[in-house]
């Protein structure tokens, strides 16, 4: 089958501004294109995807504040079908912040391919910029973008994570499968890391003062 034939739903969101005091947009099975628009969400989420195509660009931001996540991908966990399961979510010079919690937290049995480019950044307030949960696999390439907080994987979860062009990542990694730092991209280590493999291809690799004991 089109892979277009999964999608229930389509969504064009530009230059617009939603404030909520829960959660923000909710997308499910969606193609959806969020352009120069600002969602600001207290409590919940700033938005959920499940399954389907995700695209965020041109400046377009998301503010979760209180316990809210930024950027939240589910999947109906009911399905059997490979393709419902799938989250491709591409982000373009957008901004995703999370006052306390993630601002992108990947739940239980989700696939996803997550693209970053043009100065896109991914910051937590709490200690937590990027979640994987248990039975996830991510992949994730990164450029010219950066990761503000740690990046954490469940037991049982998967993350490939690739730093390209400049890429800045300023935390700690926990449990990731494969990090591959290159093309000028740094990864400043701010406390003790576990990494099944890291790939340091023309990249740069530092270490704070926090994470020597």
């Amino acid at each position: 089958n089109n892979p277009q034939d999964l999608y229930v739903s389509q969504l064009k969101l530009n230059n617009s501004t939603i404030n909520s005091d829960s959660a923000g947009v909710y997308l499910s099975n969606s193609d959806a294109k969020i352009s120069g628009s600002k969602i600001n969400a207290n409590k919940i989420f700033g938005v959920r995807t499940t399954g389907g195509n995700l695209s965020l660009a041109q400046s377009a931001e998301i503010n979760s504040t209180g316990s809210a996540v930024g950027l939240s991908v589910t999947t109906n966990s009911r399905s059997t079908n490979t393709g419902q399961r799938l989250s491709n979510i591409n982000i373009s010079d957008t901004q995703i912040t999370a006052e306390k919690n993630a601002a992108l937290a990947v739940s239980s049995d989700v696939i996803a391919k997550i693209k970053t480019w043009s100065k896109t950044v991914l910051s937590s307030g709490g200690q937590q910029a990027v979640t994987i949960a248990k039975n996830a696999d991510v992949q994730m390439q990164m450029d010219n973008s950066q990761i503000r907080g740690d990046v954490s994987i469940e037991k049982g979860g998967k993350l490939d994570l690739n730093l390209l062009n400049k890429t800045l990542f300023m935390g700690a990694a926990q449990n990731i499968d494969t990090l591959s730092v290159s093309s000028d991209s740094h990864w400043d280590m701010t406390d003790n890391s576990f990494i099944g493999s890291l790939n340091n291809i023309g990249g740069r690799i530092t270490f704070s003062p926090s994470s020597i004991a």
